[in-house]
């Protein structure tokens, strides 16, 4: 008897509208998604020929096609592959518990290692993401998953959005297991910021995460202690910053101390250049007083020295008019005499 495997459900998603085109077979926007089965020269195939099978997704059972090559990248699917299993000989896979949209991106990419996404706005990005991310885990698809955490840490507003980061990050929690190694260390990269944006609005909240138990609240808590820890060394850099712009402080008043003693110290011996000058003035002034004196005394001399010429010249000629006058007086005496 042929096996059938059989896969537990864990993604949720919107329904595919039928005949819409997609992505989900190699990236080929030429072929419709729900069509016959098509012949493999239809399909790209990176490994040469392969076998061409169709897979009905979802509740609707949502037609879908991929090589055989392609779909034994996954472990999970490569076994339905395998001979001894039904889908295999009728190279047809029932896939009833996944949602199509998000199995199309899981083929999507398959292909160019690569895929698109539907929305733009953060949270309905994240939580797509978040699907495919759970569907990728399912089907043992480790690189997936990591492009898939690196496309989380692109949606930069999640991170500025702590609530819905964290109900996103519980689904994911909730839909894989504690072993998956990608998304958990994101977590604890991103969580601990979370908290810590929140604040203590968001303590009970944090709270109410932690005492649902499980190993999302084991995470949340640690990220909780991170963000404590966070805070502390925050609290303690903040301190050391108050503390060395108090010794700066401290450093810049004595500077305007000293500044304001040498200033005082400017302005005396300003004023004693002041005196200096004032006092030399007068010195100027007392010696311009006495160079006029010594200029009065040389004129007075002058005009003593003139005098005193005169005078001789004076006495000269009454000397000369005394020798005139004792002729005179001599002979008018010889000539009585006679």
């Amino acid at each position: 008897m042929l096996k059938s495997g059989t896969l537990p459900a864990n993604a949720e998603g919107k329904p595919f509208m039928q005949g819409e085109r997609s992505h989900s077979i190699g990236g080929r926007e030429d072929m419709p998604a729900t069509q016959t089965l098509p012949n493999s020269e239809a399909l790209p195939d990176k490994s040469g020929s392969s076998a061409v099978f169709s897979l009905s997704v979802g509740p609707e059972k949502r037609p879908l096609f991929a090589h055989q090559s392609v779909l034994s990248q996954s472990p999970v699917l490569a076994r339905f592959c395998q001979p001894g299993f039904r889908e295999s000989e009728v190279m047809h896979i029932d896939l009833p518990e996944d949602d199509p949209d998000v199995f199309g991106r899981l083929l999507e990419y398959l292909y160019p290692r690569d895929y698109s996404t539907t929305f733009t706005r953060a949270y309905d990005l994240a939580d797509e993401l978040a699907s495919i991310y759970i569907l990728a885990e399912k089907y043992q698809l480790k690189h997936l998953q990591s492009l898939t955490v690196q496309k989380l840490k692109n949606v930069n507003a999640l991170s500025r959005t702590p609530r819905a980061f964290f109900a996103i990050s519980q689904h994911i929690y909730a839909n894989t297991p504690d072993s998956e190694p990608f998304f958990r260390k994101y977590f604890l990269e991103e969580a601990p910021g979370c908290i810590e944006a929140m604040g203590t609005d968001g303590a009970n909240e944090i709270s109410e995460l932690i005492i649902l138990g499980g190993s999302f609240a084991v995470d949340v808590f640690e990220a909780q202690r991170q963000a404590l820890a966070m805070v502390q060394a925050t609290q303690k850099q903040f301190g050391e910053t108050i503390m060395a712009l108090q010794v700066k402080q401290k450093q810049s008043e004595q500077t305007y101390t000293a500044l304001q003693a040498k200033q005082k110290r400017s302005e005396q011996a300003f004023t004693a250049f002041q005196g200096k000058q004032k006092q030399s003035e007068k010195s100027e002034e007392a010696f311009m007083a006495l160079q006029l004196k010594e200029r009065v005394s040389d004129q007075a001399v002058k005009a003593w020295q003139a005098k005193y010429e005169r005078c001789q010249r004076e006495l000269k000629a009454c000397v000369t008019d005394r020798d005139s006058y004792m002729g005179l007086f001599r002979k008018c005496k010889s000539e009585h005499q006679k």
